[in-house]
């Protein structure tokens, strides 16, 4: 009894091996199937089409796009100081004396322009109203600075370095773009020239079995030596 228990279970144990065995094999078989597959499908691309996908989704050109959103809002800020500001304020007062009462509102518009040669021309308005007749009054002022700050060099320098700057963030953009572009298209060429590549030597590979056939039957009817 103890001869034919283990005579069974060394038969379990033999017929268990085979089974993981054939499993494995049948797993070995089904993950070359899919890489096979997966080596058939093949995906053809044009030049553009390459330059599209390299173009699309890029974090650095994205990034670059971004910066020139906020240097655009830089120039903005720097050619603003010759563009007119306009302030608005009003004023409300409540007075009360002897049982009396007087109210006061008046509404004053500051005008203020910014000249290229340092000069400043303000115009104020003062509108008065209320219970009591309050006057309107209108100033122009003007403002011309003779030595610190004056002149067009010295106002008009930080919009022109400002446009500078302008120039060399485009500049750097397209450069950022030449260079993915480039990149892309060196890499496009490249996998053409492999491709090409391997053609070639698959051609060879051909001849070389061709002439080994032919060999082979030349050395089988005698007409070749075999060495």
């Amino acid at each position: 009894m103890r001869g034919l228990s283990r005579y069974a279970g060394i038969t379990f144990l033999a017929l268990s091996i085979l089974f993981v065995g054939s499993q494995a094999n049948a797993a070995d078989v089904r993950y070359s199937e899919l890489n096979e597959n997966r080596q058939r499908e093949t995906l053809a691309l044009t030049l553009d089409d390459a330059i599209a996908l390299a173009v699309r989704d890029n974090r650095g050109i994205q990034t670059a796009y971004l910066q020139r959103i906020a240097q655009k809002f830089d120039l903005y800020v720097s050619e603003g100081i010759f563009l007119p500001k306009l302030t608005l304020t009003t004023g409300f007062l409540d007075n009360k004396v002897n049982g009396l009462t007087s109210r006061t509102k008046d509404v004053t518009t500051n005008a203020t322009l910014g000249l290229a040669t340092g000069a400043k021309l303000s115009l104020a308005t003062t509108n008065g109203l209320g219970s009591s007749s309050n006057p309107s009054t209108t100033s122009v002022t003007l403002t011309q600075p003779l030595l610190k700050n004056g002149g067009l060099d010295a106002n008009t320098a930080s919009v022109r370095v400002a446009r500078l700057d302008e120039q060399i963030n485009r500049l750097t953009l397209k450069a950022t773009l030449s260079q993915t572009v480039t990149q892309v298209m060196t890499s496009y060429r490249e996998l053409l020239r492999a491709q090409e590549q391997r053609t070639i030597a698959e051609a060879a590979l051909q001849r070389s079995k061709d002439l080994y056939q032919v060999n082979k039957a030349l050395i089988s009817t005698g007409r070749m030596a075999v060495v």
